[in-house]
């Protein structure tokens, strides 16, 4: 398992959470670290998560506005190419 930051979140949880976590063999990473770099989109990342194969991938995200973006939401939703490895996680869905 896995867990991405993204640009709304600092590097130093990235960073703080991975040394809790790389025992376990488990990683935390920043999206500055990862290949998309920081200022890829969020259609970008999403995707490029979805394509990896070191999954599953927990997302966190400090943009509001990704549930509500259509395009967004959509990429984010479990899709059977992906096996699962890149889900929603919501206490509400958006409108």
């Amino acid at each position: 398992m896995n867990i991405f930051f993204d640009n709304c979140t600092s590097p130093t949880l990235a960073a703080t959470l991975n040394g809790f976590v790389q025992y376990l063999a488990h990683g935390a990473f920043h999206i500055k670290d990862m290949p998309c770099g920081r200022h890829a989109l969020d259609l970008e990342w999403i995707q490029m998560l979805a394509e990896r194969d070191d999954g599953p991938w927990i997302i966190i995200t400090g943009d509001g506005r990704i549930l509500k973006n259509k395009p967004e939401r959509t990429a984010l939703r479990v899709r059977p190419e992906t096996s699962g490895r890149i889900a929603e996680f919501s206490e509400h869905e958006a409108d």
